[in-house]
């Protein structure tokens, strides 16, 4: 990626009070308020095979629950900017945010904390969120004790 530092500047550099998705937060301010360029050839090669686990693969359900906390904010920010400008593009970051309140609403059940799970469960209760967040919300909100029970052992394992 090539990139002005004056824009750098402008769209903020990374936030540090994120924990997480920074690299995100920066990447929506610099084409919101610069657009970009894509060039459409592999430029370089990625080895994708790794040995050890990288922030997003935290399988510990505090961390996990911390991180989603961080893409909402992001996405939050990126939604109200968008939509003045392209509904249809904030309806896909809508979706994206969604998701992340579903799986925050898993973690928090998965972490037995029955409250914050079914408050996540109902701010991501939307059908535009996808089925599959639309199932695990309702689940966890009308079935909270089975729903905890699957979300522990996902965890765990």
């Amino acid at each position: 990626m090539v990139v002005a530092k004056s824009a750098l500047i402008q769209s903020g550099i990374f936030d540090e009070t994120l924990w997480v998705g920074e690299d995100h937060k920066l990447m929506h301010g610099l084409v919101l308020g610069y657009g970009y360029a894509f060039v459409n050839e592999p430029l370089v090669g990625i080895c994708r095979k790794r040995d050890f686990t990288g922030l997003s693969d935290s399988r510990n359900p505090e961390t996990a629950l911390r991180s989603y906390q961080c893409y909402i904010r992001v996405q939050a920010e990126v939604y109200w900017r968008l939509v003045p400008i392209d509904f249809e593009a904030a309806g896909n970051v809508k979706r994206r945010m969604l998701y992340f309140i579903s799986r925050q609403a898993e973690i928090a059940c998965a972490l037995r904390q029955k409250v914050l799970a079914q408050r996540y469960a109902r701010a991501g209760l939307s059908a535009a969120g996808g089925w599959r967040n639309l199932v695990r919300n309702l689940a966890i909100l009308s079935a909270y004790p089975v729903a905890q029970k699957v979300f522990v052992y996902k965890w765990k394992s």
